[in-house]
């Protein structure tokens, strides 16, 4: 019998995420799986750290010399939030799922997740072509979708993608459910294919890259299309193996084109979502923009002065928010929803973990990513181009188990490249 070893331990967990619960929906379809993802996500996290534990009390972990550098900030991040859950007026809600299944006990799960990859993990090709091949699945199920078929029952009854928040109360596309969360891991699965296409010469990852793209396009999440573009072009100078003074030409060429396309869209208006950045590089912000995230963002950051330092706990927001959100839709009818996070990953930490959370969240991801630039490994250059894709569209996006776990899983992975990369082997 095969003896249980923490590299093994990080590969099962990968490989579960990659597939069992990319793939993995309930019977019931839309109607519960926000649910059935986060059981399976507690599931399997779970039982990575029962498996972490064993190996622990078996002998089998060997304690890492240096660690990541993104730890120390991260674990302070942790300790953070537990202090804002325990002295919160919310602290049942904010100690176990909170409002969006982010409380504390998702978020420790998160981030020993992380830490567990980060300092044993081995990056390995298979686990980008097991990626590869069930988010093709998931893409051409969306795409199926997309032409308002109805795969798998996914739908209830006679509700389609094309009946979006007109026969039901929000858009659901493919095996993540919610379109936002799908858009988030499109984002991140992007970058993972075009990359690795250039960096291990497999050309064949460019499918799944264009079938996520495709369906990245077609989903109506603009924030998502807006963090894998603008963030594909700037991990450009870190994923092409250029020299040194290559790298600084291309990102210097990529920083002048940026700035002539806001001019271009500072000087003309061109409608739709073009039209509301030039109205808001010209101070002009209204609170339909951004699908409503303006009119969120303002009644969110009402709410900071109340409790700056500690915020309302994790995932609490929705518990203390009153104003409701509107919508205008196509048919001229107003769909009117509660606001239970703020469409903003950063500003959600602000307002539930406090500006002290906040803080040392920034800075674990800024190691992380200082790191990536100066990084030379495929593996680095391929996580890394996943990491600042997701950051960029965090912006704009709601963080669940069912992207989350994803983006927490691929965090772990840079850091083990980067660890790897500087010899650190555990």
């Amino acid at each position: 019998m095969k003896t249980l070893t923490m590299k093994g331990l990080c590969r099962s967990f990968l490989l579960a995420l990659a597939t069992l619960f990319l793939l993995g929906a309930a019977p019931g379809g839309y109607t519960c799986i926000t649910a059935a993802k986060l059981v399976l996500y507690l599931a399997l996290a779970g039982l990575f750290a029962a498996g972490a534990l064993y190996c622990a009390l078996r002998g089998a972990v060997k304690i890492p010399g240096r660690g990541s550098p993104a730890a120390l900030p991260l674990l302070l991040f942790w300790l953070w939030s537990l202090l804002s859950a325990l002295l919160s007026p919310w602290a049942g809600k904010a100690l176990l799922f909170g409002c969006r299944d982010e409380g504390m006990l998702t978020l420790t799960l998160y981030c020993l997740s992380f830490l567990l990859l980060a300092h044993y993990a081995l990056p390995e090709k298979r686990l980008l072509y097991v990626f590869a091949g069930a988010m093709s699945l998931n893409c051409l199920l969306c795409i199926w979708q997309l032409l308002d078929g109805n795969p798998l029952g996914l739908f209830p009854g006679q509700l389609r993608w094309s009946g979006r928040y007109q026969d039901y109360n929000g858009a659901f596309l493919g095996l993540t459910g919610n379109a936002g969360l799908g858009g988030a891991l499109l984002c991140m699965a992007f970058p993972a294919f075009w990359a690795g296409a250039l960096r291990l010469k497999k050309h064949l990852l460019l499918l799944p890259a264009a079938l996520c793209l495709g369906v990245l396009l077609c989903s109506e999440v603009r924030g998502a299309q807006l963090g894998a573009l603008a963030g594909s072009l700037l991990a450009l100078p870190v994923v092409l193996p250029l020299q040194r003074r290559g790298k600084r030409r291309l990102l210097l060429a990529l920083l002048l084109l940026l700035l002539c396309l806001l001019a271009l869209i500072y000087l003309h208006d061109f409608g739709g979502t073009l039209g509301e950045a030039h109205a808001l590089l010209h101070g002009r912000a209204e609170d339909g923009f951004g699908s409503g995230r303006i009119f969120i963002w303002r009644h969110v950051w009402k709410l900071l002065p109340e409790r700056l330092l500690l915020g309302g706990g994790p995932d609490t927001l929705g518990l203390r928010m009153t104003e409701a959100f509107t919508r205008v839709l196509p048919d001229g009818s107003i769909l009117t929803r509660s606001i239970d996070c703020a469409h903003n990953e950063y500003l959600n930490i602000l307002v539930n973990q406090g500006l002290v959370g906040l803080l040392c969240y920034l800075a674990a991801l800024g190691v992380s990513l200082l790191r990536w630039c100066k990084s030379r490994s495929d593996a680095a250059a391929i996580t890394g181009a996943c990491l600042l894709c997701y950051c960029i569209q965090a912006f704009f996006g709601i963080s669940m188990p069912a992207n989350g776990g994803f983006f927490w899983a691929l965090w772990g992975l840079l850091e083990a490249s980067l660890r790897l990369e500087a010899g650190e082997e555990t």
